[in-house]
């Protein structure tokens, strides 16, 4: 990232501030490891959000074009960004991100059966293309891992506690456990 500076015009950071100073503390380093653990993690949440993305507009995983309507609005925000000679990338993907994303918010809100119908049915759709086990298996990984922190913020929400999630989710750890 560049960051402009009064003094020399620009200041270099790279996942971590570079220090003014040339004396290198153990604690700098330890720093750097931990960030350096987050950009790994950040690049695989990147990746999974871009297949996400991937598969809902993708022409070749939805087996269909995408609806006319958001063609014809993404072509409409180019032509008027030509028409006012703006040419940066970013200002013309932000407006495109910006009227998906306000659209999205007008919508009416989605039922919690409505969705559990859609994920039904889009597994069925796709069971031969996901190994089930494997998923289940990261995701216990991931519970067990994290079992404290995913308790706690499960007795917190008030939608969990309606449903009794960390309830559900006690009784899959206790089955798992005992399966082991």
């Amino acid at each position: 990232m560049i960051t402009p500076d009064l003094e020399s015009g620009t200041k270099l950071w790279h996942l971590v501030k570079n220090h003014d100073h040339s004396d290198q503390r153990e604690g700098d380093r330890g720093s750097k490891m931990v960030s350096e653990i987050y950009l790994t993690r950040l690049l695989a949440t990147k990746k999974f959000v871009d297949d996400l993305f991937e598969t809902i507009f993708s022409t070749a995983h939805r087996g269909s074009a995408l609806p006319l309507a958001i063609k014809y609005m993404f072509d409409f925000l180019d032509e008027q960004a030509d028409k006012h000679s703006i040419t940066d990338p970013d200002v013309r993907h932000t407006w495109k991100s910006n009227w998906y994303y306000s659209d999205i918010s007008r919508m009416p809100a989605i039922s919690d059966q409505d969705m559990s119908a859609y994920l039904a049915e889009q597994s069925r759709l796709h069971a031969n293309q996901f190994n089930s086990m494997s998923a289940l298996h990261e995701i216990y990984s991931y519970i067990v891992k994290y079992k404290d922190e995913i308790l706690s913020s499960l007795e917190r929400d008030e939608q969990a506690k309606r449903q009794r999630l960390r309830s559900k989710l006690e009784q899959v750890i206790d089955t798992m456990a005992l399966a082991s």
